[in-house]
């Protein structure tokens, strides 16, 4: 019993710890991720004499899902800056034609 007390206490743990780690996600993976763990939530309540090796299996698959979606959230985030470096990459290449075209006017201009 006492062990799985403990497992209980560290699944609970874990999706306290989630909790957290959701709130630095964005879009799907965050709602994603606070599924799971409201999942978990209610299967605890509905299952509160769970043996030691669901409980352990329930942590498990959990932490599985977060990390999943945390690796999600990356690639979308590096996904996000790529294309932000691109668009300003091209507004820098715009700004230089445009540069080039301001002093062959002014050249003009001096003639």
């Amino acid at each position: 019993e006492e062990e799985r007390q403990e497992a209980k206490a560290r699944l609970l743990a874990t999706c306290e710890v989630l909790r957290e780690q959701k709130s630095k996600m964005q879009g799907e993976p965050e709602v994603a991720l606070a599924k799971a763990i409201e999942d978990t939530e209610a299967w605890l309540e509905a299952t509160p004499a769970a043996a030691k090796e669901e409980l352990e299996e329930r942590e498990y698959r959990l932490k599985a899902v977060a990390a999943g979606l945390e690796h999600q959230a990356e690639v979308a985030r590096q996904e996000a800056k790529d294309r932000l470096s691109k668009k300003i990459e091209e507004l820098g290449k715009k700004n230089d034609l445009e540069g080039e075209h301001q002093q062959k006017a002014e050249k003009i201009l001096e003639e």
